[in-house]
Formats: structure tokens, C-alpha cells, sequence
């Protein structure tokens, strides 16, 4: 089973500052499994994770993420497709800094007026230890606690896949292992299927699996990784910057 598929895909992106792009791309990602791409900065991998998640248009090729074929879609079926099965991870966290961690954790469901069960939520802000800062604002907590909001959030609004693009880019080290934890937790545990851009070695190794990722196009996979054989992946592809 697989919860997102790319065939052939070609796409290009540019602004005043970068311009990337993916060249000829077939990918597949396995369902209910955390999945890194590991790649340099300049590398594309930022491209990838939002072509997956409807949020860049491609020039060719197909993608079919959540059983749904985001090529050609319309913005309806987009939007549809981000509200009901895709959640996104990014590096600037995604929260209203004026609102309590609680009431960030809900936001979703009081713009769409879906029941909250109170019973399932309870448990999930007590496995990512979001119990303490739930009457805080936003603004006053640190950055780790906003990324587990955003995962909890995602396991909430009951996603099937979660897109997460350099999550612990700004965090410090323990703070990056938790935010991890929190990661195989929602992939083991909830049965949501994690697809995770990085550049870091360390983060990666978290990951059930590893696509190496190189000027928009795959350059090899590891398996149950670590930093050994992530280290030893790196050093034998062609080109590394």
C-alpha cells in the first residue's frame, strides 16, 4: 500500500532568490510509515513535499497522494484533500501566536464545527506532553512544543498523511529529539504515514526509510537507517555539496 505516488514528474519553481526544480521523478511512499528525504540545501526536496501536498503545481508526470490524483485537480478537491487527509510540518510551526496551545490544538475543528472527542484528546495531548502549556499562549511557549501541537493536530483531525519540511530546523538538540519522538510515536502508535524533508544525517536516521534526494531527482534509498549507513550513503552518491 502506498499513501503517495509521484510518475514521471517534472516541475519548476523560481523566485527572486532560488529556483528549483524536480526532474523526471517516480517515487512511491509507503502507507502508515515515516519516510525521510535527505538531501543538501538547493537539492529540492522543499519542491517535492509540497508537490505531494497539492501546494506546487507540476509541469508534467502524475501524483496521487491520499488516493487522490493532485495533478490537473481543482481547488476544491485540493482543499478537500488538505482538510480532511493531509496535515502539514513546517520549520515555522504554523500557529497564532495570540491563541492558547489549546485553543491552536482545536482551531481546525471550530472552523469546520467538527465534534472534538474529548476522551481521544486527552490522550493525545498527555502522549506529546502538551498538558502543561495547554493555557499558554502561543507566543510564550517554546518552538519544540509548537511542533508537537502541529503533530498532535494532525492525529486530531484524524490525517492519513502528515508532510513535515526541516521540523527541527530551528530547534536545539533535545528539543529536536523530542519533536522525533513525537514523529515515529504518530507514524507507530496512530497509524498516520510521515513523509519528511531534511538535510540532517541525525534526523533522518528517526525515519522507518531514507530517499536520498539530489538536484530534483532521487539518488538512492536506505532502509531502517542509521547513521552509519546513512554516513556511508552520502559518501557513495555521485555528488553530495
Amino acid at each position: 500500500m502506498t499513501i503517495a505516488r509521484l510518475i514521471n514528474v517534472s516541475a519548476q519553481s523560481t523566485d527572486m532568490t532560488t529556483s528549483r526544480e524536480l526532474n523526471d521523478v517516480s517515487m512511491s511512499f509507503p502507507d502508515k510509515k515515516f519516510t525521510a528525504i535527505l538531501g543538501p540545501s538547493g537539492s529540492s526536496k522543499s519542491l517535492l513535499i509540497e508537490a505531494i501536498g497539492g501546494l506546487a503545481e507540476v509541469n508534467t508526470g502524475e501524483i496521487i497522494t491520499c488516493g487522490t490524483t493532485v495533478t490537473g485537480a481543482s481547488s476544491q478537491t485540493l482543499a478537500q484533500l488538505r482538510s480532511e487527509s493531509v496535515a502539514f510540518v513546517f520549520s515555522n510551526h504554523n500557529v497564532v501566536p495570540s491563541l492558547t496551545i489549546e485553543e491552536n490544538l482545536f482551531l481546525a475543528h471550530r472552523l469546520t464545527r467538527r465534534t472534538v472527542d474529548r476522551s481521544f484528546a486527552k490522550e493525545v495531548i498527555h502522549s506529546f506532553d502538551l498538558f502543561p502549556y495547554l493555557e499558554r499562549k502561543a507566543s510564550k511557549t517554546p518552538a519544540d512544543v509548537h511542533q508537537r501541537l502541529a503533530i498532535a493536530r494532525a492525529i486530531l483531525k484524524e490525517a492519513q498523511l502528515l508532510l513535515a519540511q526541516e521540523p527541527t530546523k530551528f530547534l536545539r538538540h533535545n528539543s529536536s529529539e523530542k519533536v522525533l519522538d513525537s514523529f515515529r510515536r504518530c507514524s507507530r502508535e496512530y497509524g498516520i504515514s510521515i513523509i519528511m524533508s531534511t538535510h540532517s544525517n541525525f534526523v533522518a536516521s528517526y525515519a522507518d526509510e531514507v530517499h536520498l534526494f539530489l538536484d530534483g531527482s532521487p539518488a538512492g534509498n536506505v532502509v531502517n537507517p542509521s547513521l552509519h549507513s546513512l554516513a556511508f550513503a552520502r559518501e557513495n552518491t555521485t555528488y553530495w555539496a
